[in-house]
């Protein structure tokens, strides 16, 4: 089955972003609400910057005070703003490492691989295959479907909507029951 890419790259490329940190959810339930990664970032660093500025004035209270158990309080304080800032930043690390690993893979030649068992996703380095008996519906969304595992131990399949009419037409005839959610 040709692999079509996408019209929309860049779209394509934010809307898969989100997908892949929200593939846990659509396992649990295909009809999950799909939560946008950016905007939990921003929030996530809007936190750590207000409990950094309202730990300032706090501290400069405590080593005022001078009093040992003021002290350690102050230092558990900055020790948990230090870990949720690291928190942050390596979450930032990881979606950037997956922001460049769908524009790389925007570039690569890609193919489906459609057959009785199930449906492979052929990349240049490697072929991945998810059975139809290992799978519990095909999502769509605005730019991307997904084919959802039954667990985690199947790989979800993301690719451009545009493919979406070639997977069902193979579907049909080869009479592969897998509902389809828009």
């Amino acid at each position: 089955m040709e692999y079509i890419r996408s019209n929309n790259k860049e779209q394509y490329g934010k809307e898969s972003l989100d997908l892949s940190f929200n593939i846990g959810n659509l396992i649990k339930d295909p009809n999950a609400k799909i939560r946008n990664i950016r905007i939990g970032m921003l929030y996530f660093g809007l936190c750590t910057l207000a409990l950094i500025i309202l730990a300032v004035p706090m501290s400069m209270d405590v080593f005022k005070d001078g009093s040992l158990g003021a002290i350690i309080f102050a230092c558990v304080v900055y020790a948990f703003i230090v870990i949720f800032g690291l928190a942050f930043v390596l979450v930032a690390l990881a979606i950037q490492m997956r922001k460049k690993q769908f524009q790389k893979a925007q570039d690569e030649k890609r193919e489906f691989d459609c057959d009785k068992d199930g449906v492979s996703y052929i990349m240049p380095e490697q072929k991945v295959t998810a059975y139809w008996n290992s799978l519990q519906a095909i999502r769509v969304f605005t730019y991307t479907i997904v084919l959802i595992p039954k667990d985690k131990k199947t790989i979800a399949i993301m690719a451009p909507v545009e493919n979406l009419e070639n997977l069902t037409a193979f579907m049909n005839e080869n009479n592969i029951q897998l509902p389809v959610i828009k």
